[in-house]
Parts: structure tokens; C-alpha cells; sequence
């Protein structure tokens, strides 16, 4: 970081990537699926999520 404002703009970003993965971890407990994944590769994880839970015989 060059200064201030960058430190902090890291920090935050480092909690939001925490809270997000609580949340799926809160979210599984559930039973409820989850893919956390950038935009970009949003269809294919998708489709990979859906052949893990129809191989794991839960559709």
C-alpha cells in the first residue's frame, strides 16, 4: 500500500471476502447450495454445481 487510504481499502476488502465466506458456510449448514465465483465464470460454475448435486444423487 502507498498510503493510508490504500490500507484500509485492502483491510475492508479482506473482511468482506471473510463475511462472505461465514455466509456460505452459514448458508451450507442450511443445505442450501452456494457458488461463489466471479461473474465471468458464473456459468460454468453453475453447471458444475448442478452436476455435483445430481452425481451426489441429491435431484
Amino acid at each position: 500500500p502507498e498510503n493510508i487510504q490504500e490500507v484500509y481499502d485492502e483491510i475492508i476488502a479482506e473482511k468482506l471476502e471473510f463475511e462472505k465466506k461465514l455466509i456460505i458456510q452459514e448458508l451450507r449448514k442450511y443445505g442450501i447450495f452456494t457458488v461463489y465465483t466471479l461473474p465471468e465464470n458464473l456459468n460454468i460454475e453453475v453447471i458444475n454445481k448442478y452436476l455435483e448435486i445430481k452425481a451426489r444423487g441429491i435431484l
